[in-house]
């Protein structure tokens, strides 16, 4: 949660120094929605081991997740290259961006309530898990992973520049977890989520 201070007081200075102008409010929705979800996970995590081991493997981790939040919440609209636009600065556009952002990170949220301590950051079956299929679970088998697509998704689309697309690293992170996370599911309870994939889709309602 620090590197939510840093960025405050990173705005605070450019703020008093006037270089800021025409903030997009949608901008800032989608911001705040990232803080919102960070906040959320870090309060749902505290008792729970978080995933990867060593000093090492948790530098990496901060460093990973450090960029696309510097990336995205800074004001480097007018910075060659990462400032360049990639869709029309239209409000209808930037708010049809944060509302996903929103949606899915509500969402995403929902879902890792529903699992309580059964979360897990890496792939793997904790002690005592059981398989569960209410709430956004009955929905999709995956819906933590739909709900942070959908926001990455939205504010790709509400920022609009070419620094947004660092998230399509963590959209890409998420494509290749999600099979692993299939077949561990599947190999700990063989006949329970066969039956349960049969009924409820994996990532996309009643498609996909």
């Amino acid at each position: 949660m620090r590197i939510w201070i840093a960025i405050v007081v990173i705005w605070a200075a450019y703020a008093a120094t006037g270089a800021v102008p025409g903030v997009s409010v949608p901008w800032l929705v989608t911001i705040g929605c990232w803080a919102f979800v960070d906040l959320a996970w870090h309060l749902s995590g505290r008792e729970i081991a978080p995933a990867g081991s060593g000093r090492d493997a948790s530098m990496w981790a901060r460093i990973l997740t450090y960029i696309p939040h510097l990336l995205y919440c800074l004001p480097l609209a007018d910075v060659p290259i990462l400032g360049f636009r990639l869709l029309p600065p239209l409000s209808s556009v930037r708010w049809a961006g944060a509302a996903m952002c929103v949606a899915g990170a509500g969402f995403g949220i929902c879902a890792r309530r529903v699992l309580g301590k059964r979360w897990s950051g890496d792939v793997a079956i904790a002690p005592a898990h059981a398989l569960v299929q209410r709430g956004p679970y009955a929905i999709v088998r995956h819906p933590i992973y739909l709900g942070f697509l959908l926001a990455q998704l939205g504010m790709i689309i509400t920022l609009g520049e070419v620094r947004a697309l660092i998230f399509v690293y963590g959209i890409d992170r998420l494509m290749k977890k999600l099979p692993l996370e299939e077949a561990a599911l599947r190999k700990e309870y063989p006949m329970e989520y066969e039956q349960y994939s049969r009924r409820v889709r994996k990532l996309v309602p009643f498609v996909w």
